[in-house]
């Protein structure tokens, strides 16, 4: 796999592929799913890897979103970050991208910093990212609410 870094790797089980990642219990909760069992029409496969609006799982699709957001803070692109931000209102909080002063670009430095770290911390649950992002007002709860309070997976291991 070294020698030949810029091919495709063929895998026999979807797990192998999620397991090289770190993601296989993410994988496994997908499986477990009512949603996404045999026979469904979509897989833990399509979700985890469809990036696009077309991810058939919305709490995917919102994550996603703030996926990139993150990458674009990553890489200092402030403004496209902001204006990405903007143009995804359902999703981000307006104060959060609010800024008018330079004060408020400091303040916007600092969060887009703290969201950076908390993105990178590996022992967080998804629910507890939803809840990090609702707190911290980067994102709008009311998208969160239905994952947060566990009614749009009840009784699903995903968020745990």
């Amino acid at each position: 796999m070294e020698q030949f870094k810029d091919y495709m790797q063929l895998y026999l089980f979807n797990r192998e592929r999620f397991e090289k990642i770190g993601a296989s219990d993410l994988y496994s909760a997908l499986s477990d799913m009512k949603a996404y069992k045999f026979p469904s029409q979509y897989t833990p496969v399509d979700v985890l890897t469809d990036t696009t609006n077309d991810n058939p799982d919305k709490l995917f699709r919102i994550l996603f979103c703030v996926c990139d957001f993150i990458k674009m803070v990553s890489m200092a692109a402030y403004g496209k970050s902001i204006q990405f931000a903007r143009e995804k209102k359902q999703i981000f909080n307006s104060g959060f991208t609010n800024i008018e002063f330079h004060n408020d670009k400091i303040i916007f430095y600092d969060k887009v910093q703290k969201l950076e770290e908390a993105y990178d911390l590996s022992t967080m649950t998804i629910q507890g990212f939803c809840e990090f992002l609702t707190d911290n007002e980067y994102c709008n709860k009311d998208i969160f609410l239905p994952f947060i309070e566990d009614t749009e997976y009840e009784n699903e291991p995903l968020l745990i």
